[in-house]
């Protein structure tokens, strides 16, 4: 009774398996999508993301939270041929091909439906010279692109949520 912000449902999907990708193009993140279907068109959703992630030492890689195929929260436009994003992930030189590392990000949306609204994630991965670098999701590079077998290979997961918030 009163005012919102109550939490009506939640919906989560949890990733295990690994992604792989090398490009500067955005591409969709196999796995990181969760469907919700508000019960009211003045309701909001919250989206809280967790991705474990790693890459070849030097990566910049941009993520972009969409709404079924629209980017719903982009950085603006920037200057030469920045990336925009919703949010980045980064690894340094020194030995980041062998760390998994995580990031978080969380969005307020208000969709204005009762119909199956779809969240996804898409990303896109840069070196320090632009050209396009290899980006992993739930694996280090070397977990995958090597026999590096050893226990400091640490293989994650990743988890996209949706709930519900009354208006």
């Amino acid at each position: 009774t009163g005012g919102g912000g109550g939490i009506i449902q939640i919906v989560q999907t949890v990733k295990t398996d690994v992604f792989s990708m090398e490009s500067s193009s955005f591409t969709d993140i196999t796995g990181m999508s969760v469907a919700i279907t508000p019960t009211s068109n003045t309701s909001k959703v919250l989206i809280q993301v967790t991705l474990s992630y790693g890459g070849e030492n030097n990566m910049y890689a941009g993520v972009n939270l969409l709404r079924g195929n629209t980017g719903i929260i982009i950085g603006d436009v920037g200057t030469g041929s920045n990336t925009r994003a919703s949010f980045g992930l980064g690894g340094d030189n020194n030995n980041f091909q062998y760390k998994l590392v995580s990031a978080a990000y969380n969005y307020l949306d208000s969709p204005g439906t009762t119909s199956a609204t779809t969240y996804k994630l898409q990303i896109a991965a840069t070196g320090a010279d632009s050209t396009p670098q290899m980006v992993m999701i739930n694996s280090p590079y070397k977990s995958v692109h090597s026999s590096d077998t050893n226990a400091y290979i640490i293989r994650g997961t990743s988890v996209i949520t949706a709930m519900e918030v009354s208006a």
